[in-house]
Formats: structure tokens, sequence, C-alpha cells
């Protein structure tokens, strides 16, 4: 698959993603509750500019996300609040499951989040 989008490491965890013929910015995300000990890490507080949706840029940040990810831990875990059903049905689309519903503190504030996870022995 061939992407036409350059990514930029920001403090080793967060990622822009820019548009190299638009020269923007088209998507931001990030690595976050790394467990070394539990082998495990999470992927989000990801945006992606709505002229981008529905396109490969999301689907293609994620697999590159994932297959670093891979190299390192055996589960990658993703936080979706649960009326944002884009983002639900693109993670499912790539081999995530959602496992439970959790509280998140979000500056004080609990939010209700959807946790989804991928095994790194299912990931193609």
């Amino acid at each position: 698959m061939q992407t036409n989008f350059l990514h930029y490491a920001i403090g080793g965890t967060a990622f822009l993603f820019i548009d190299n013929a638009a020269n923007k910015i088209i998507n931001s995300t990030r690595y976050y509750d790394y467990k070394p000990n539990g082998t495990n890490i999470a992927i989000g507080f990801t945006f992606l500019s709505r002229d981008s949706w529905g396109g490969l840029y999301n689907k293609s940040a994620k697999r590159l996300l994932l297959d670093y990810a891979f190299q390192f831990v055996d589960k990658v875990y993703f936080h979706i609040g649960p009326t944002n059903v884009r983002s639900q049905l693109a993670i499912t689309k790539i081999g995530a499951v959602k496992v439970k519903e959790i509280d998140i503190d979000n500056n004080g504030q609990t939010q209700l989040h959807y946790e989804y996870v991928i095994n790194k022995k299912d990931w193609q």
C-alpha cells in the first residue's frame, strides 16, 4: 500500500502525519500507558483532519504504529469513547476486539471508554 505522508516523532511517543502533496498536518496520535512487565502499550489520542476521514491515512498510521509496537509488546490497547462510533468501527476493521468498558480520569472527570485490544499473535 503506497501512502503519501511523512510522519514525525515528537518527544518519542507522539507522532504527526503530514500529507506531502497538500503540505498539511492530517493526523496525530501517540503511544501511552506502556507496561514493560505486562508487555503492553496503548495507542490513542488520535486526531484526524475531517477531510482525511474514510481514507487510508488512519489505517496506514495505525499499521505503522502497530508494526513497531509488536516488536516489543504482546498486546496493544485502544480506549475509545462510547459515542465515537467512527473510531470503534475503524479499529475493529484492523482486527481490534472490544474487551471491556472502563472509566478513565480526564482532568478530574471520569469518562466512560471502551477498551479494545489487538494481540501480537493475531496481528498479520
